[in-house]
C-alpha cells in the first residue's frame, strides 16, 4: 500500500523534470541537424568572366505535316483510268490520271458558250458604277462611324463590317446570365463613367436575359454592370438592339456628313464616295469571266496531254481505291479490244477536235449575228448581307409594292429559299428581280465572283445552295464550277508544330524567330525551325489566357506525323555581360552579397561583397557592379535537402 502511493506520489514530478530537460536540449538538437545537412553541402567557386545569356520560350506539340492541294476535276470531265496510287511519292509534273478525251472536248464547248454569256452580260453593265453615297435604310441615331474623310472604303468594311451603325430603336442592350429574370423586370444600368440608368429584361431564355437601355447619352462597346434591387447581375457589352449597317463596297470617303450620336432621317446621306469603280454586278460577272478562263487554260492542258498532272512534289492520298480498281478494269478491257486501231482513233480525236472548234467559232459568229431580245422588265440589282444570321440585306432594291426602286428595302429579309450557308457579313450579292409579277418577284441571288448561286426551279419549287445551276432557270446552260476531288498531294518539304505559348510570353514571339526542334522519338538530335505564324487570340485555361504560335522545320527522312516535338525559342539575347552562376549569390534582406573568399580548413565562406545584379537566365547572372571579371566567388551547392532531427 505504501509502495503504491510512493509510486503515484513521484511520476508526475518526474515526467515535468524529462519535459524541462527536452526543451532544454531542443536548440542543440536543432543545430546538430543542421550541421548534418551543411555536410551534405558542396562547396563550389566560380570565376566572373564575359559571358552570353539568353532568355527562351519553349512549347511542346506534335508534328504535322504541310497542308495538301486538292487535285480537281473540272465539271462533266471524266477519268479512265489511275496511273498512281495512295501512298506514292510524286514529283511536279508527273501524271495522275488519264482523262477522257471526249468529256474534256464537251466540257470546253460549255465552257465557251459560258464565256460569251457572261461577256453579254458584260457589255450590258459595262458603263454601270457603284452608287457615290451612301444613305440610311430608316431614322435613327447613329452610334458609331468607322469611315473618316480619305478612307478606303474596302479597307474599313473588312475591318468593321460596315462604315457606320445607326441605332433604330432608341435602344442598345446588353447579355446577361441570369436566372429568374422575366420580360418587362426593372433593372439598373451602370455605365463605365458610373453613370446609373434604369434599364428592363427584354427578352429572357435559356439563362441569358437581354437587357435594354436608352441610346442616348450611351457609348457602343462599353462595358457596363447591371444590377437588380442592389444586387450586382453582371457586366456585358453595350451593342445596338436594332441596328442599321452602313455598307459600301469599293471607292474613298471623300465627305461625312454626320457625327456620332446625331439623329437622321430615313434616306439621309451619310457619306459621299469618289473613285468609285464598276458596279458590283459587273465585278461578279468579270470575276466569273476569270474563273471561266483558268478552268478552259485546265481543260485544253487536259486535251492535249491526254491525263492531270502533279502541281507540286508530294504524296498521294484521298484516291477512292474501289474506283481506281474498276476504272483499271475497264482500261484493260478497252486497251484489249482497241490495240489494233490505236492509229485510227487518234485520227478521229483530232478531226473530232478540229471540227468542234471550227463548230464553235460558226455558232459565235452566228450568235454574233443575232439580235438577243432583253427582258427589260427582269433586272439584277446589287445588295450587301447586313446580318448573315437574320438573312437580311441592304442595297438598291425595288419596292415590294409598286416595284419602283428606291431604298425602302434596306434591312430587308432573304426568302428561305433563296439564302445560301456561304453567305455571310458583307458578302456583295446580285438579286435578279422579275418586274413582271405583281408584287415583284426574286428569281435568283449570287454572291460576288459566282458562288453561292441560289435559284428557285419554276417547275418543283426546288433549290440548290452550290455552284451548279438549277435545271428551267434562265441561267441554266451556264457551265457549273463545281469539282470533285479526286485525290491530294501532300509536299514533303516541311513539318510543322503547334506549341502552347501563356500570356505573359506571346508578345516576346515573333515571325521568323529561330526555334531549336528536340523529337522525342529521335533523342540526341536537335533541328532549326522557325516561327511561321502566331495566333491572335487566346483559349483561357484555369483563368490563364494561352496562345499558340507554328513552327516550321525541313522535314528529315525519320520524321513521321504525329511524333511529339519541343520547340526552344530564343526571344532574347544579351551578348558580353559579365556573369556568374545564379547559385552564387546570397540576399540578405535588400542586399545581395557573394562570397570571395573560402576558409578550408573551418570549412567557411568568407569576404562578402554585395553587388548588383542585372539580367538572368536562370542558371547565369549578369553582375553590373561589385565585382570584376576574373573574381573569385565561393558558395554552398545542393545536390538535395534532408532534414532530420535525430539527435
Amino acid at each position: 500500500m505504501i509502495k503504491k502511493y510512493l509510486t503515484k506520489k513521484y511520476i508526475f514530478p518526474a515526467l515535468v523534470v524529462l519535459l524541462v530537460i527536452a526543451l532544454a536540449l531542443l536548440p542543440f538538437i536543432i543545430e546538430s541537424a543542421r550541421n548534418d545537412n551543411a555536410s551534405e553541402a558542396s562547396i563550389l567557386s566560380a570565376k566572373a568572366e564575359i559571358t552570353d545569356i539568353s532568355r527562351t520560350v519553349s512549347g511542346t506539340g506534335t508534328l504535322t505535316p504541310e497542308e495538301g492541294t486538292d487535285i480537281e476535276l473540272p465539271s462533266g470531265v471524266e477519268v479512265t483510268r489511275y496511273l498512281v496510287s495512295n501512298g506514292d511519292f510524286v514529283t511536279e509534273g508527273t501524271p495522275l490520271a488519264n482523262v477522257d478525251k471526249t468529256s474534256v472536248l464537251t466540257a470546253i464547248s460549255e465552257v465557251q458558250d459560258s464565256l460569251e454569256a457572261v461577256e453579254e452580260d458584260m457589255v450590258d453593265c459595262a458603263e454601270d458604277t457603284a452608287d457615290d453615297k451612301i444613305y440610311t435604310g430608316a431614322p435613327g441615331i447613329i452610334k458609331a462611324i468607322y469611315a473618316s474623310e480619305g478612307d478606303d472604303v474596302k479597307s474599313i468594311m473588312a475591318e468593321h463590317g460596315c462604315l457606320a451603325r445607326v441605332s433604330l430603336d432608341g435602344c442598345m442592350a446588353v447579355n446577361v446570365s441570369a436566372e429568374g429574370l422575366k420580360v418587362g423586370d426593372k433593372v439598373e444600368v451602370t455605365l463605365s463613367d458610373g453613370t446609373v440608368l434604369p434599364g428592363k429584361v427584354d427578352t429572357s431564355a435559356g439563362g441569358i436575359a437581354v437587357i435594354t437601355v436608352t441610346d442616348k447619352g450611351t457609348t457602343y462597346g462599353d462595358i457596363v454592370t447591371v444590377s437588380m434591387n442592389g444586387k450586382t447581375l453582371g457586366d456585358g457589352e453595350l451593342y445596338i438592339h436594332s441596328e442599321f449597317k452602313a455598307t459600301a463596297y469599293t471607292g474613298t470617303v471623300s465627305h461625312v456628313y454626320f457625327n456620332v450620336e446625331e439623329s437622321v432621317l430615313s434616306g439621309a446621306a451619310l457619306f459621299y464616295l469618289q473613285d468609285v469603280e464598276n458596279s458590283a454586278q459587273y465585278e461578279i460577272y468579270a470575276a466569273q469571266h476569270r474563273e471561266y478562263e483558268d478552268i478552259m487554260e485546265r481543260l485544253f492542258k487536259m486535251l492535249n496531254d491526254g491525263y492531270i498532272s502533279a502541281p507540286c512534289d508530294g504524296c498521294i492520298s484521298g484516291i477512292d481505291e474501289d474506283e481506281a480498281k474498276e476504272l483499271e478494269k475497264e482500261a484493260k478491257t478497252i486497251r484489249a479490244n482497241a490495240a489494233a486501231f490505236t492509229s485510227q482513233i487518234d485520227q478521229v480525236w483530232a478531226n473530232a477536235y478540229n471540227n468542234l472548234i471550227s463548230a464553235g467559232y460558226q455558232l459565235k459568229t452566228e450568235l454574233n449575228a443575232k439580235e438577243t431580245e432583253y427582258n427589260k422588265k427582269v433586272k439584277s440589282y446589287t445588295a450587301m448581307v447586313t446580318n448573315a444570321s437574320s438573312k437580311t440585306v441592304s442595297g438598291k432594291l425595288p419596292n415590294k409594292d409598286t416595284g419602283v426602286e428606291d431604298f425602302f428595302l434596306n434591312n430587308y429579309t432573304i426568302p428561305e429559299e433563296y439564302w445560301s450557308e456561304t453567305f455571310t457579313d458583307g458578302t456583295v450579292l446580285s438579286i435578279t428581280v422579275d418586274l413582271n409579277k405583281t408584287p415583284p418577284e426574286i428569281t435568283s441571288v449570287k454572291a460576288s465572283g459566282g458562288g453561292g448561286d441560289v435559284k428557285k426551279d419554276t417547275k418543283d419549287d426546288t433549290t440548290t445552295n452550290n455552284t451548279s445551276t438549277v435545271t428551267g432557270t434562265s441561267d441554266s446552260n451556264f457551265y457549273s464550277t463545281y469539282e470533285d476531288v479526286i485525290m491530294t498531294v501532300t509536299p514533303q518539304n516541311d513539318m510543322t508544330i503547334t506549341i502552347t505559348i501563356d500570356e505573359l510570353d506571346i508578345l516576346k514571339l515573333s515571325v521568323g524567330q529561330e526555334a531549336l526542334v528536340t523529337i522525342d522519338a529521335l533523342p540526341g538530335t536537335s533541328f532549326t525551325g522557325t516561327v511561321t505564324s502566331i495566333s491572335k487570340t487566346a483559349a483561357n485555361s484555369g483563368g490563364n489566357s494561352k496562345f499558340t504560335a507554328e513552327v516550321t522545320l525541313k522535314r528529315e527522312e525519320k520524321m513521321l506525323d504525329g511524333m511529339n516535338a519541343t520547340a526552344l525559342i530564343t526571344v532574347q539575347e544579351y551578348p558580353g555581360i559579365l556573369g556568374i552562376p545564379v547559385s552564387a549569390l546570397y540576399e540578405d534582406g535588400t542586399k545581395t552579397t557573394v562570397y570571395t573568399s573560402y576558409d578550408k580548413k573551418h570549412e567557411t565562406l568568407g569576404n562578402p561583397v554585395e553587388v548588383e545584379t542585372g539580367v538572368s537566365d536562370g542558371e547565369t547572372v549578369e553582375i553590373l557592379s561589385g565585382i570584376s571579371e576574373g573574381t573569385q566567388v565561393w558558395y554552398e551547392y545542393y545536390d538535395k535537402v534532408e532534414i532530420s532531427f535525430n539527435p
